[in-house]
């Protein structure tokens, strides 16, 4: 209510915010899909999936984003943790769970750009790294997520 009392009292009727709410309107839908992507890629059913990602969307806590422009930061880091994330599901779940340099080097970019929205998006392969010893086991996956969490 305080924002629109001083957009008023400065001339401003509060259209020139709109634009900047669409966009973190269009990153909050984003990360939606984002969210059913990933809970289908880890074997949830279509429905669960379903309720899941609009529990997401719908939750007060990432509804406030939208609202004030100063949430697009969580908006935008959870973003890039979650294209990360889905990124090395994709990678690892495969038949050949084989990491190229190049994917490595594009989950530092997405871990990075996530880390330079909100700080605690540069601990997206760190979770990654944990999240394969005690899933999987797989130590050498492990030790070059670890090494690549050290140069970011």
């Amino acid at each position: 209510a305080a924002e629109w009392q001083l957009a008023a009292r400065m001339g401003f009727a509060g259209s020139e915010m709109q634009p900047m709410r669409l966009l973190s309107c269009i990153v909050h839908s984003v990360n939606a899909v984002l969210v059913l992507w990933l809970l289908r890629r880890l074997r949830a059913n279509r429905a669960w999936s379903l309720l899941g990602a609009a529990l997401f969307a719908t939750h007060p806590v990432h509804i406030e984003n939208i609202v004030y422009l100063v949430g697009r930061a969580d908006a935008l880091a959870t973003m890039f943790s979650l294209m990360a994330v889905l990124l090395y599901l994709r990678k690892t779940c495969s038949k050949s769970p084989c990491l190229p340099w190049h994917t490595y080097l594009v989950l530092v970019l997405l871990t990075a750009t996530a880390g330079l929205c909100k700080e605690p998006g540069f601990t997206v392969l760190f979770f990654l790294a944990c999240a394969e010893v005690v899933l999987r086991a797989r130590w050498r996956h492990f030790f070059s997520l670890l090494f690549w969490f050290a140069v970011v």
